[in-house]
């Protein structure tokens, strides 16, 4: 598929503020956590790849509407990449698969388990970005955060109707054998 010059432009201006942020990160955790480090690290490796489709939907719409604050959009931008990633990941644990853009997966790199805190940590970074960005709180607040809370609420009826319809899991995935003792009797 051949990419649009406007969508390579865009992550021209792009990239560099995702690997700004990520090289922050690798900073930060390299004075508490070397493992840490290098399961950033492989997380880059996830993130460099991909064609960016989304944050630049995202900046463009923005832009349309007469937005004119690029380093606030760039910010928010980057959440919505990282909220992409994480659920990304997440996706490719519950379809086990064992490429995305090319490469193994996380989980087929560092374990389920890694890979699972490493999507939730990149949750955590969507978060901080929506933060960082220098839009005023109630553009923040009406805006973005309903706009990312919807997509999160939808992004999980569709992985529970997915699995429920496959029957991927049993009620007792969801509660203990325990509770479900207590609870049915």
């Amino acid at each position: 598929m051949e990419v649009p010059l406007s969508l390579l432009k865009f992550k021209e201006k792009f990239d560099p503020q995702l690997e700004k942020f990520l090289a922050q990160k690798i900073r930060e955790n390299g004075q508490v956590d070397s493992q840490l480090v290098q399961v950033l690290k492989e997380t880059k490796k996830i993130i460099s790849g991909g064609k960016r489709i989304r944050p630049a939907f995202m900046f463009f719409a923005y832009r349309a509407c007469g937005g004119k604050a690029e380093e606030a959009i760039l910010e928010a931008c980057c959440a919505i990449e990282f909220f992409h990633t994480f659920a990304l990941i997440h996706d490719d644990i519950m379809d086990n698969s064992p490429l995305r853009r090319g490469k193994p997966t996380l989980h087929r790199v560092l374990g389920v388990p890694t890979a699972i805190l490493v999507g939730d940590l990149l949750q955590t970074y969507a978060w901080e970005n929506l933060s960082l960005a220098s839009f005023p709180l109630p553009i923040l607040q009406k805006g973005l955060i309903e706009c990312l809370n919807e997509h999160h609420l939808r992004l999980a009826k569709h992985d529970a109707t997915l699995a429920l319809n496959e029957e991927v899991f049993a009620i007792e995935a969801w509660v203990p054998r325990t509770r479900i003792k207590a609870l049915y009797g």
